[in-house]
């Protein structure tokens, strides 16, 4: 390879930064509250797959290693939310629109988790 040095110079204006920096957090929380909606619509499916074999019934071998795939998606389905959630709330402090004193309790406000149930080790939702 070439042993040339190469330099990379920028002018840029630097009261710009924090409306650039602004509109870049915007585009992720915009981002992430998409994937929020995506991932609420792929549990909902889950949960309908699960009360279907359930009400089904599992009795067989094949039901057993159905619903034990679906329950793992959705477990995985919802801890992701969660972490979704908490970086929607990062954009929230990072933009002003949530003092940092509420970010505590906005986890649970923003995860509607009587929508959302984690099934038990037995099945049961």
């Amino acid at each position: 390879g070439s042993k040339d040095v190469m330099s990379v110079a920028c002018i840029y204006d630097e009261t710009l930064l924090p409306a650039a920096g602004q509109a870049l957090t915007v585009w992720q929380k915009t981002s992430v509250e998409q994937e929020i909606q995506a991932l609420d619509r792929r549990i909902a499916g889950l949960q309908a797959g699960l009360a279907d074999l359930e009400a089904r019934g599992v009795s067989t071998r094949k039901d057993v290693i159905d619903y034990r795939y679906v329950q793992k998606d959705f477990e995985q389905a919802y801890a992701t939310r969660q972490d979704l959630t908490r970086r929607l709330e990062k954009f929230d402090r990072e933009l002003g629109l949530v003092p940092a004193a509420s970010a505590s309790q906005s986890a649970s406000d923003v995860v509607q988790e009587d929508n959302l149930q984690t099934p038990s080790e037995d099945g049961q939702v």
